[in-house]
């Protein structure tokens, strides 16, 4: 290594403040007395003596900042000037870039208030989200902080994983390290400090330990400025106490007085004492005997005896009596007198009260005569709530109550009973009733509850339950929010057992499902003719076929080519046979709904098909015009033929009467807006009368001799069921427009697919 140069020597010096001369006169003698290894080694020790002093420059700025926060702590008269002052000296003294104080809030989010800040902050504290529960945004330095009670830190905020949810506006603003102290009250922090650096590492374990006694301060000022502003409310409420007990001696007509036993006088009397007895305390004097001249002598007997008997005993005393008033009017009074003794352990006083309860007796009996009638309200009551039980048991309709917060858990009787348990043995809570909530249906459950709970909103619900012997129950629930407020949720509601109903609806659905295959029956029955028309048409194919198929193998000339094409013609017959049966069979089963994607236009063709001999028996010419790209509509191909064969058959008989002119039927389907798909069945008939047009819908409601009036009531159902709309026009100039709507199944679940 080259020697050092005097220069470099002096630049050494003076750049190492406090030791520059000393460090420039030791290289000086190395270089002219010492070799050069020791030149280096003073080099060293040089640079580690900077480094110590700069450590030091920090610790005294760190103890100086200290310092002018504990100033701050002693000046401070009012919380929030404390924790501003202490943020601004951190920033303003200590080199902090930015510092803040957050206290933690008790409720549901968990989050932290922030009350005070100094320094660049620039919107980061209304940009970020801080908690100090167990949740992503509790995982900051505050919120471990405060939830841990021990401080934390992050060294470098470019590196620190945990930092990533508020990396990006840290480093916006020159953020490098922090440190979070927990503010600390008999064990339990109630917030916490927080502290920015621009540097990273810029809190070692000193500079932490010495702001944790900050913290500490800080918290004890917080508490204390807390604790002197309880003591000074105290103070005040004392004060107005001591006024509101006088004033309530004079609202309650209680007097205070003291009686000298050797002298039997009066020593002293309240001003109340005087205004009882109607006496002027400026004027009229305490004597004994003169008050003892307004009681009756009755009481006034009574009364001596009294404390005759106290003296004797050394005891108190307690006597009721009458005195007549200066107004005219008598006053009842109730007096207690406490003994006070001499060193001798005589009874040398008495000091006691005096209250005037005149009111009192007054209105004794119209308390005896209310007592009777809150008896009557208790005995009302008592039947109310013997008539609510006996109401909710026929109703079959249980109330309860929930704390969410709590847990805390009542149920009525019938609640208990609904669910199967024993009201004298069982212990109502959450949990022992969602254990009763069938396994189906306790997902949706616990979601409707959890939304409902967070969202802080009533809820209704329906669902299974599941008794202990084993009964499946429907229940339909309500519950309203009566509390939600100083973190506690509170729901009451009621549990009513909609069982039979559940099972009277689906009675009423099977018993519709019959009524509609009556309805398909019916029509059935009336296309016999044409139905065993359209059958008999590939049957007497089959025969022929059949037989041409024996002449071309059994001939003189044996002719396979021909064999086998009357073969193919009676497969194709056969099969053609079987698609009317099925489909005969298919209208006349008894089947749920099956709800799939199909083409509406297909349905159309297979009625038309099965219809097309009654169509030519009738006379009725038939025209279809089915869009082209009609995409799937969501229904059941068997209901949607039922609907298809009723609104032809109705105008088949529509047209039944007409004569000169053509029998025309026109089935149509087209796109409407909103994805709808539209039919619309027309005939050329006689049209429909005002009258009929309002009706034709009802139930049981029939023109034809005939007929049930049933058809297009089930027709009306099926499509509503189906999510669409059927209703009648007139056409112009004669007949009648049947159409109805489909919903696309462009919305139906993936399973449904269109059929061919």
């Amino acid at each position: 290594m080259r020697s050092l140069s005097i220069a470099r020597l002096m630049t050494l010096a003076v750049g190492s403040g406090g030791i520059a001369a000393v460090a420039w006169l030791a290289v000086w003698r190395v270089r002219r007395k010492a070799p050069q290894d020791a030149a280096e080694k003073l080099i060293a020790e040089i640079a580690e003596r900077r480094c110590t002093e700069d450590r030091l420059k920090a610790v005294n700025r760190t103890l100086q900042t200290l310092n002018r926060c504990n100033e701050a702590l002693v000046r401070a008269s009012e919380e929030r000037e404390l924790v501003e002052s202490i943020c601004r000296i951190l920033v303003e003294d200590g080199g902090i870039r930015m510092a803040w104080v957050g206290y933690m809030e008790a409720n549901a989010a968990q989050t932290i208030r922030i009350v005070a800040h100094a320094g660049f902050e620039d919107g980061y504290l209304d940009r970020i989200n801080v908690a100090w529960g167990d949740v992503p945004s509790g995982h900051g330095p505050a919120g471990i902080a405060i939830r841990t009670g021990r401080p934390s830190w992050t060294e470098d905020i470019l590196t620190d994983g945990d930092f990533e949810p508020w990396r990006a506006e840290a480093l916006k603003r020159g953020y490098a390290a922090t440190l979070s102290l927990p503010l600390i009250s008999d064990g339990t922090a109630f917030g916490a400090i927080t502290l920015y650096a621009d540097r990273a590492r810029a809190f070692d374990a000193q500079t932490r330990s010495h702001f944790a006694e900050l913290a500490n301060d800080l918290a004890y000022g917080v508490i204390a400025i807390r604790t002197r502003a309880d003591r000074e409310r105290v103070q005040e409420e004392l004060r107005r106490s001591e006024a509101y007990l006088e004033e309530g001696q004079r609202l309650t007509h209680t007097g205070s007085w003291a009686w000298n036993v050797a002298t039997r006088e009066n020593v002293y009397w309240s001003p109340e004492h005087f205004r009882i007895f109607g006496l002027d305390p400026s004027k009229d004097t305490l004597s004994f005997e003169n008050a003892v001249q307004r009681i009756p002598p009755e009481d006034g007997a009574a009364f001596m005896q009294a404390i005759d008997a106290a003296i004797r005993e050394k005891r108190e005393f307690e006597v009721d009596l009458r005195i007549l008033h200066p107004d005219g009017n008598v006053r009842y009074l109730h007096s207690v007198g406490h003994p006070v003794t001499d060193k001798n352990n005589d009874v040398a006083e008495f000091v006691g009260t005096l209250v005037d309860v005149t009111e009192q007796y007054h209105a004794r009996a119209a308390l005896e005569r209310e007592n009777a009638e809150r008896r009557r309200a208790e005995d009302e009551l008592r039947r109310s709530e013997a008539f609510l039980a006996e109401g909710q048991r026929i109703s079959r309709t249980g109330s309860w109550a929930w704390n969410v917060t709590t847990g805390k858990t009542s149920w009525s009787v019938e609640h208990f009973r609904i669910l199967g348990l024993d009201p004298d043995t069982a212990t109502p809570s959450y949990g022992m009733f969602r254990d009763r909530i069938h396994p189906e249906d306790r997902p949706a459950f616990d979601e409707m509850l959890q939304k409902t709970v967070r969202d802080g909103s009533d809820f209704e619900h329906d669902f299974r339950i599941v008794t202990p012997g084993g009964t499946t129950k429907y229940v339909h629930s309500l519950g309203h929010l009566s509390g939600n407020g100083a973190g506690t949720t509170e729901f009451i509601g009621t549990v009513m057992d909609i069982t039979d109903r559940k099972l009277g609806e689906e009675a009423l659905r099977n018993a519709v499902a019959d009524l509609e295959r009556v309805a398909r029956l019916t029509t059935i029955g009336q296309l016999t003719a044409s139905i065993a028309h359209e059958i008999n048409q590939p049957l007497a194919a089959i025969v022929t076929n059949s037989s041409a198929c024996l002449r071309w193998l059994e001939g003189s000339r044996l002719d396979l080519d021909e064999a086998r094409l009357s073969a193919k013609r009676i497969i194709r017959d056969g099969h053609r046979a079987g698609d009317i049966v099925r489909s005969i069979r298919a209208l006349a089963r008894k089947s749920t709904p099956d709800m799939r994607g199909l083409d509406i236009n297909d349905v159309i063709r297979e009625v038309v098909a099965l219809m097309r001999t009654e169509l030519h028996r009738n006379d009725v010419l038939i025209e279809t015009d089915l869009a082209e790209g009609l995409g799937p509509v969501l229904g059941d191909r068997v209901q949607l033929q039922q609907v298809m064969l009723n609104l032809i058959m109705n105008g088949i008989e529509a047209m039944s009467t007409v004569s000169g002119r053509p029998r025309l039927l026109a089935v149509r389907s087209r796109i409407e807006e909103r994805d709808l798909a539209l039919i619309a069945v027309e005939d050329s008939g006689a049209g429909l009368s005002p009258e009929t047009a309002t009706r034709i819908f009802e139930a049981f409601f029939t023109t034809k001799p005939e007929g049930l009036g049933m058809g297009l009531s089930i027709c009306r159902s099926i499509i509503d069921l189906h999510g669409g709309r059927l209703w009648a026009l007139p056409r112009l100039p004669q007949g009648s427009v049947f159409q109805f709507t489909l919903p696309a199944a462009t919305e139906a679940p993936s399973r449904i697919a269109a059929q061919p």
